[in-house]
């Protein structure tokens, strides 16, 4: 795919851009490939290098064959700019030595943060770490954040120039099979995302007993902690109201989505979760956590609700409330997907993204990349 900015200006044709990420298809995978695939006319062609991969074994060797390819591509002259997509923990440490390894290569790059946990992560460090981690950050020509609740964390403690961060959220492709007609006549709640106690899979386990009086399904699509989840359920006898699976590949996203109503993430910790965005898309009402860039996504009573993380008996009110008022629900998932097309589709992220490119990689403009990116839609 290609590389263009929306002012008119291109990254060179022959530029090529290295796009990094891990490998696991998850949330963070997800939106890197949503902007991989959003093509445009003209540009820099972009290649995606996985950092990790699926398989926890191969992994080392994995990681070996990118730094192997890192330094083919430069030499051989297909490589002249990164996108770094960094989390926290071992994503971390491998974007650390790659970030080593590109600045030996003269490889200038943007880094954008995505972990939801990384102002824990960063209080945790000892000195060097800290050290390794400020190197990452200061060396990158712009730093992205999904929200502004990131920034003080990479100005003011990493030390990051401010008019090096920008704020740009995760973008994902509009759906083309939304359809409000097909949505099951008892309410379904789904939540995808990985099934373990920080993303609230016990928590939600725990709601729902709250609410076995009412009417409604529910499905829980993840990896994860599967089967202990799954017992959480047998154990609670939720079994004929939840059904707990593995990942489903994406057409199968598509169809839950349309038969669903209600859409939950009750997290303790996020950055701007892909399946919550998901969700808007197709126009469920939320349920989610005020973590991370969500309380900028999801403005309560207005687009979805807000509950306090680890709150059973606040998550239940809400899914109950939810269930017991289809108007409600309904006015909060159309305003949700009203304030998704606004601010979410990844052909406008990928704008902002295009813009910070040439900034970053061709500094002679001059003006500084948090002044000359464009802001999305100003919030209502």
């Amino acid at each position: 795919m290609t590389v263009a900015s929306p002012k008119g200006q291109l990254l060179p044709s022959s530029f090529h851009l290295g796009l990094f990420a891990p490998g696991l298809r998850g949330g963070l995978d997800q939106a890197v490939e949503y902007l991989h695939n959003e093509s445009v006319e003209g540009g820099a062609t972009t290649k995606i290098y996985s950092t990790k991969g699926t398989s926890s074994s191969k992994a080392p060797f994995r990681f070996a064959l990118t730094l192997a390819t890192i330094v083919k591509d430069r030499v051989t002259g297909r490589l002249d700019g990164a996108h770094i997509h960094l989390a926290s923990k071992g994503s971390t440490v491998r974007k650390v030595i790659i970030a080593i390894v590109l600045v030996a290569l003269r490889v200038p790059y943007v880094l954008q943060l995505h972990g939801g946990g990384y102002v824990t992560f960063w209080e945790g460090r000892g000195p060097i770490a800290r050290s390794l981690i400020r190197f990452l950050f200061t060396r990158a020509r712009s730093v992205l954040v999904l929200g502004g609740p990131f920034k003080p964390l990479v100005v003011h403690k990493i030390g990051v120039p401010a008019d090096r961060v920008v704020v740009v959220p995760n973008g994902i492709a509009a759906p083309i099979n939304a359809d409000r007609s097909v949505r099951a006549e008892v309410p379904n709640i789904i939540y995808m995302g990985r099934l373990h106690g920080p993303k609230g899979s016990y928590d939600l386990v725990q709601a729902f007993e709250q609410i076995q009086d009412l009417d409604w399904t529910a499905f829980l699509a993840g990896n994860g902690e599967t089967d202990q989840v799954q017992k959480a359920v047998t154990d609670a006898g939720l079994d004929d109201k939840v059904t707990v699976e593995a990942w489903i590949d994406h057409d199968e996203i598509g169809a839950w989505l349309n038969r669903s109503t209600i859409f939950t993430l009750p997290s303790y910790t996020e950055a701007m979760s892909i399946s919550l965005l998901e969700a808007m898309s197709y126009g469920l009402a939320c349920v989610a956590t005020p973590v991370g860039a969500h309380e900028e996504v999801i403005r309560d009573t207005e687009n979805g609700l807000l509950v306090t993380a680890g709150d059973v008996d606040s998550l239940a009110g809400a899914l109950r409330a939810l269930i017991s008022d289809p108007a409600m629900a309904d006015r909060l998932g159309r305003q949700a997907q009203l304030d998704f097309d606004a601010r979410y589709q990844a052909k406008a992220v990928k704008r902002q993204i295009e813009q910070i490119y040439v900034q970053s990689f061709l500094p002679s403009r001059g003006e500084s990349v948090a002044a000359s990116v464009e802001p999305g839609p100003e919030r209502q």
